[in-house]
């Protein structure tokens, strides 16, 4: 008998976020080969892959995070970073857990990295993110936080939904996937950036446990094979890859392999992961980058995680002049007109509107069970259903922003929780899947908790919780300050949760938004170190 070749995945529902994969078969052990990445990991009976979320079940393998996502939340399309993909414009970015890389220095570690998937994940089918994007005006939808490359079943189900709805789809990726999964993926993906990581394998195999040459492949590939618009973006690592002649090696290969027209981003690196040994990338690094890249003869180039306009702003590659004035994620001067110069008429590379988009700089936590039920009648969710925001009056912390603290699944409790209560997403089981029964039955709630995983926190306590988070921020920006931060009382800093955001707004708008998810931690813990990093990493 011949062995099994699954090349894609079968029309089948998925159930409790378990679904049969695409792209693998069966060795001649009978054992299962993964065929999405070039890892190939070859799968004994309930192993998992090196990206933790596709798994042997029973002589097939299976995606275990089908329909299952870290959060959602509305954010410029630049952040991705697209500079070239209609500008301005909002994005619905979300992603899921696993990786199939493992990089020392990643910044997404808490959720590339997380094993506690059924914990801490949203539910959410294909239609109702699109529909959820539609709705809340977004001209996109990014994969993104991990790479999709592992959940890639999700997205592609996610991208024909999109498309459906009138919706682009962007993947944000590291490029590391096999021929045949990709060409599948990318037929329903209208842009991707790429994160080039070195021009040196040997980089890749030391700091990824990966290999360059499937990434300049998939490179190749989507630049002269397919009508993704493609961006590229190079994390830059002090001491690792920013030697000139790393940094020229790259420039060269983008100039003469793709094309003059594809756009690079250099992005600062800052300590993180299993990677803090060493600085953060200095601004002059980045523009020295920058200014080889011009020389190489690449027409948009742009510094990233950094404030710095003028390398930040595209330029005519005809004339010189400004097209698309940035600082931040904010756009000023906007001098195209639809794909052109509106100076001297060069065509510009990207996919532009007639006009930028407006969105600005602000990011906006989506949740996303308000979009589970659609109306039967018109496809859209029902009338009212809005963003999961969550609204605070919060302590001052410097320059007059406001922090404001969230923990666990939804953190303070508000308006949010009585429409949860009407919500037809159930809250996540916290027992791992591997221990379920075959017959799930409820699972208790833990004490001291509400379902879901909330801890119970009164007014008052949920206050302190704000105040010693902007505390924290104030304290970590400040840093020549000797004053002692305030902490929360015995009884609410050692409440388990699984995570903590803190997000940090001026005059309304959203300035910074970090944290982490995953592990089960104090609620001390997590508020100190989720306002640590929105102080200092975002």
């Amino acid at each position: 008998m011949a062995a099994k070749q699954v090349d894609l995945p079968p029309d089948e529902p998925a159930v409790d976020g378990m679904k049969t994969a695409g792209w693998w078969h069966e060795d001649a052990s009978g054992r299962v080969v993964c065929d999405v990445c070039p890892r190939g990991c070859v799968l004994g009976p309930d192993d998992r892959g090196f990206c933790f979320v596709r798994q042997n079940r029973a002589g097939r393998m299976v995606s275990t995070t089908y329909g299952r996502s870290t959060g959602f939340c509305i954010d410029p399309i630049e952040k991705k970073p697209l500079h070239h993909f209609f500008p301005g414009t909002a994005v619905l970015s979300f992603g899921t857990a696993g990786c199939n890389l493992g990089c020392k220095f990643c910044q997404n570690w808490t959720s590339s990295k997380s094993r506690e998937v059924d914990r801490f994940c949203q539910e959410a089918t294909p239609e109702a993110v699109a529909q959820a994007a539609r709705q809340l005006g977004c001209k996109s939808v990014a994969f993104t936080y991990n790479d999709p490359i592992v959940w890639v079943e999700y997205a592609i189900d996610t991208a024909r939904a999109c498309r459906e709805a009138g919706i682009q789809t962007v993947a944000v990726t590291s490029g590391y996937m096999s021929p045949a999964a990709r060409k599948a993926f990318y037929s329903w993906i209208d842009a991707a950036n790429v994160d080039l990581k070195a021009m040196d394998d040997e980089f890749y195999h030391k700091l990824c446990a990966g290999r360059l040459e499937p990434v300049l492949d998939t490179l190749r590939w989507l630049v002269h094979e397919t009508d993704v618009w493609v961006e590229i973006t190079n994390l830059v690592i002090p001491r690792e890859n920013d030697s000139l002649e790393a940094i020229r090696r790259l420039c060269d290969w983008v100039a003469e392999e793709l094309s003059p027209d594809v756009p690079l981003h250099f992005s600062a690196f800052h300590p993180d992961f299993r990677m803090t040994d060493r600085e953060r990338t200095p601004l002059e690094t980045l523009i020295t980058a920058h200014d080889l890249a011009r020389a190489a003869g690449l027409k948009y180039v742009y510094t990233g995680n950094v404030p710095d306009p003028s390398h930040q702003t595209t330029y005519c590659p005809g004339c010189g002049e400004v097209l698309i004035q940035r600082d931040g994620y904010e756009l000023g001067v906007y001098a195209l007109k639809e794909n052109r110069c509106g100076h001297c008429g060069v065509e510009v590379a990207g996919r532009f509107d007639a006009s930028p988009g407006d969105w600005g700089s602000r990011r906006q936590p989506v949740r996303i069970a308000d979009f589970a039920r659609p109306d039967t009648t018109s496809g859209l969710p029902k009338k009212g259903a809005t963003a999961g925001l969550s609204s605070s009056a919060m302590p001052k912390g410097p320059d007059n922003t406001a922090g404001q603290a969230s923990s666990g699944t939804q953190l303070p409790k508000s308006q949010l929780d009585q429409q949860a209560a009407s919500s037809p997403i159930a809250p996540s089981d916290p027992t791992p899947r591997e221990e379920r029964p075959m017959v799930e039955q409820p699972t208790p709630t833990p004490e001291g908790a509400e379902a879901g995983g909330r801890p119970l926190l009164d007014d008052a306590q949920q206050q302190q919780v704000f105040h010693v988070a902007a505390a924290r921020v104030v304290a970590t920006v400040n840093v020549g300050t000797a004053a002692a931060v305030e902490s929360l009382p015995a009884e609410v800093a050692g409440r388990p949760v699984l995570g903590a955001f803190v997000s940090l707004k001026r005059a309304g708008q959203l300035r910074s938004c970090c944290g982490f998810m995953g592990d089960s931690v104090p609620l001390g813990e997590a508020v100190d170190r989720a306002a640590i990093r929105a102080a200092k990493d975002d």
